[in-house]
């Protein structure tokens, strides 16, 4: 039986030769029946598409067609090429990859599925199982207006709604 457990992944991983990387590559072969040369491709391919998401959301400084993001990674990318960042190199680059990949995802570029605050280094103080079990339960719940699809939320307030038409009738170069 496959372990769904962070600690019980890290539990195995610890007791054999193996980092979590290579376990989870296995546990994917396992899971899905392909081969690992199959997988790996697979992951490649996902890797190259969170680049293009990095590169789109860095270089585009266009706002999202609710009005509510963009601009601030470009912003972050050009303190983080000023010099030495505040919070080190480490920290500022998750920051600025997670604001990258956010903004293209709000302005359906390209679509990159990774919970943000993990991919920016955030750490919490609740076991890893119980956030991702409470984002799935409460994501499987909402409706679909309310998952950044500019359909619900802030986007419909009258002051949404204003940024909206204003960002409308700005051109945007890409």
């Amino acid at each position: 039986m496959m372990k769904e457990r962070m600690k019980d992944i890290v539990e195995a991983a610890e007791a054999g030769s193996s980092s979590i990387g290579e376990w989870m590559l296995n546990r994917e072969v396992i899971r899905s029946g392909r081969s690992e040369e199959a997988v790996r491709l697979q992951m490649k391919e996902r890797l190259q598409v969170m680049k293009q998401a990095v590169q789109k959301g860095t270089a585009n400084t266009c706002e999202s067609e609710s009005g509510l993001s963009g601009g601030d990674a470009s912003r972050m990318n050009d303190y983080v090429q000023q010099g030495t960042p505040l919070s080190g190199t480490l920290i500022s680059d998750a920051m600025l990859f997670a604001m990258a990949v956010s903004e293209s995802n709000a302005r359906m570029e390209v679509i990159v599925a990774t919970p943000t605050a993990g991919s920016a280094g955030i750490q919490s103080r609740i076991p890893c199982d119980e956030v991702i079990d409470t984002v799935h339960r409460i994501g499987s719940s909402m409706p679909s207006a309310l998952k950044e699809t500019s359909k619900g939320g802030l986007a419909v307030t009258p002051a949404g709604q204003k940024a909206s038409a204003a960002m409308a009738a700005r051109p945007c170069s890409f």
